[in-house]
């Protein structure tokens, strides 16, 4: 395992003012692969509809094709928001091969992906080497990535991953 954390965009961040822009369109996410970069996304599964969609908490919208995500191996981190999206992204992925990881919870401090990584909300500090750190919002820029690369996680999910993708690497 690298020290260099790996980057996820929260909804498919570069930057914060991006997130309007992204919240719900795939296709402007499917734009946003990244060598190191992730693209964390929020999706819901309708099976009376057999539709997946994209969306943020109680906002399903946008209807996508999964296969599109699934084309950009290992690029998509799916955030399941609710129990039909975890059991058919499991399903997809055990039984068809596609290549996306995916995640669940509520209002846990925690999630755990279906590939063990461990997903940390805010400061909740998890000694975990796989851990991805969600930093909290009341810190400033310089707090967050001092405490966050202290943490030496596995990765930082963040609306800001262009700042944290230049802080990291450098450039």
């Amino acid at each position: 395992m690298s020290n260099t954390p790996i980057i996820y965009a929260h909804r498919g961040c570069w930057y914060e003012s991006d997130l309007p822009n992204n919240l719900n369109n795939i296709q402007k996410l499917l734009q946003k692969s990244h060598e190191r970069l992730k693209i964390e996304i929020d999706v819901w599964y309708d099976p009376s509809l057999h539709q997946w969609r994209i969306g943020h908490d109680y906002e399903p919208s946008q209807p996508f094709n999964i296969l599109d995500i699934a084309s950009h191996a290992g690029k998509f981190l799916l955030h399941c928001k609710n129990i039909p999206a975890f059991e058919h992204a499991h399903q997809l992925r055990h039984q068809l091969g596609l290549q996306f990881d995916y995640f669940m919870h509520d209002a846990d401090p925690i999630g755990i992906t279906n590939n063990g990584l461990v997903i940390c909300n805010y400061n909740v500090l998890f000694p975990h080497p796989w851990a991805v750190f969600h930093p909290n919002k009341t810190m400033n820029q310089k707090e967050k990535q001092q405490f966050l690369i202290a943490q030496q996680p596995y990765g930082i999910l963040t609306n800001e991953a262009g700042e944290w993708y230049r802080h990291v690497h450098g450039v």
